[in-house]
C-alpha cells in the first residue's frame, strides 16, 4: 500500500489544476439555455412519457463531435429518434439527429445526421438566432423544427 501511495504522489505532478474561471462544464450560456428552456416547455406541454429532455455537459460534447463546446447542450429523446443540440465556441448551435433502430439503440448502421446549424449573437443576456440564410429565427421555431423531426 505504501508503494501504491508513493506512485500516486509521483503521478500527481502530472495533473493540471482546474481554473474555475474557465470551467463552463457546469453552467449553461444564454444561447443554449434559451433553447433548453423552450425545449423543456415543449416536452412538458406534450405530456408524453416517450419524449424526454436531457442536459449534456460542455466537456462531453467534444468527446462525440469534432468541435470545442462553448456551453454544453441537450438531447430531445423520443421513442424513435434523438435530436442533439450543442453550442460550439464559435457562436453556433449545431443540431444533429440520430434514429433508433426499431425504437432501441443500435450499434448498426443508424448514422447521425446534421439537421441544421444556427448562428447566434449575444448582447448581455439577449440572444438573437440566425438560420443558414442569415435570416433571424426564433428559439421557439428552432425547437419546434427539431421536435417535429424527432417525432415524425
Amino acid at each position: 500500500m505504501d508503494k501504491f501511495t508513493e506512485e500516486i504522489k509521483k503521478l500527481s505532478v502530472n495533473t493540471e489544476e482546474k481554473d474555475p474561471d474557465k470551467d463552463i462544464s457546469d453552467r449553461y450560456l444564454p444561447a443554449i439555455e434559451s433553447l433548453y428552456n423552450f425545449a423543456d416547455k415543449a416536452v412538458l406541454t406534450l405530456k408524453s412519457s416517450s419524449v424526454k429532455l436531457h442536459r449534456l455537459p460542455a466537456d462531453l460534447v467534444p468527446l462525440f463531435f469534432h468541435f470545442e463546446s462553448g456551453g454544453g447542450g441537450f438531447v430531445i429523446s423520443t421513442a424513435v429518434k434523438y435530436a442533439f443540440f450543442m453550442q460550439s465556441s464559435e457562436n453556433k448551435i449545431f443540431i444533429y439527429g440520430k434514429s433508433k433502430k426499431n425504437g432501441i439503440n443500435s450499434p448498426g448502421n443508424a448514422k447521425m445526421q446534421q439537421l441544421f446549424n444556427i448562428d447566434f449573437t449575444e448582447d448581455n443576456e439577449n440572444v438573437t438566432f440566425y438560420d443558414s440564410t442569415n435570416k433571424e429565427i426564433s428559439p421557439e421555431e428552432i425547437v419546434l423544427l427539431a421536435l417535429s423531426w424527432s417525432i415524425n
